[in-house]
């Protein structure tokens, strides 16, 4: 059996970000995530987002009233592209860690 190290896949999904998601991610995600936003309330709320992408979901919850969100991804490219495109919204964060080892 094939064992991916967690080293493989932070390198694929790197690429992938890279690359373009689009690429590589065929599902809408936009219809995802306006199902989520619709079930949960999320003003006022810290939330954590647990391998964000490029950080289209955790806008969105700040935008739908979240106080905080935090945003984590494996992939660094990822981060990159979150903090490009949304870092000049307060109170979202994105970082580039294992959220397992989160503090």
């Amino acid at each position: 059996m094939d064992e991916t190290t967690d080293k493989d896949l932070i390198k694929k999904y790197d690429q992938v970000f890279s690359e373009g998601e689009e690429k590589f991610f065929n599902l809408s995600s936009m219809e995802q995530y306006l199902l989520i936003l619709k079930k949960l309330d999320f003003k006022g709320k810290q939330v954590m987002e647990i391998g964000c992408g490029t950080g289209d979901m955790a806008s969105m919850m700040k935008t739908a009233g979240a106080k905080r969100v935090f945003a984590f991804d494996l992939s660094e490219e990822a981060i990159r592209k979150c903090w490009d495109k949304y870092g000049g919204v307060r109170g979202l964060y994105f970082d580039n860690m294992d959220p397992v080892s989160y503090d």
